[in-house]
């Protein structure tokens, strides 16, 4: 499988809707990945910290989008759909739903960031497993896509090998003091 995160997101899986282009995963991969820079990441070559005029920019550019995203997200005649814990790796995305979805070839449509409007939006196919253990209810949605791009199979990759080590680091981190 490789490697994978585990993350809450928005996901929604649909068979009747149109085909995504790879223009448009792209798209979405590359800004979310833009929107993930930390301000630890903004460096001058020597390793210190951005200028204070850098980081006011970086600031003003941050609420930006959240201004452009909330008015997106207020003007939109689609909810949002509801959040999942998913498990994503570039091969398959697995979720737990409480709600009926539907087996076979269709569109996922995953939120991947909370200031970043657009669904990342891939063709694939669902296999659903019943879940039979004590006390949990739902059904495992088991999603894989299409092969895409390999731009899109490549930006994929990245996002998922960039929350993975993400992830790693923060289990290794020893818990802060309070």
């Amino acid at each position: 499988m490789g490697p994978s995160y585990l993350t809450h997101r928005p996901v929604r899986f649909v068979t009747d809707a149109a085909e995504p282009t790879s223009a448009d995963a792209l798209r979405v991969l590359t800004a979310v990945a833009t929107l993930e820079v930390s301000d630890s990441s903004v460096r001058g070559d020597s390793g210190e910290s951005a200028s204070p005029e850098l980081q006011e920019i970086r600031a003003r550019l941050d609420l930006l989008v959240a201004l452009v995203t909330q008015l997106h997200l207020r003007d939109s005649t689609g909810l949002l759909p509801p959040r999942s814990e998913i498990t994503m790796s570039a091969d398959q995305i697995e979720w737990v739903s409480k709600h009926a979805v539907p087996s076979g070839p269709g569109v996922l449509e995953l939120y991947l960031s909370d200031v970043y409007p657009e669904p990342l939006r891939l063709v694939g196919e669902v296999t659903l497993i019943p879940l039979d253990e004590a006390g949990q209810e739902g059904t495992l949605v088991s999603f894989r896509p299409q092969p895409q791009d390999d731009d899109v199979d490549d930006a994929l990759r990245r996002h998922v090998f960039r929350h993975h080590r993400r992830e790693i680091a923060r289990k290794q981190s020893p818990p802060v003091a309070r």
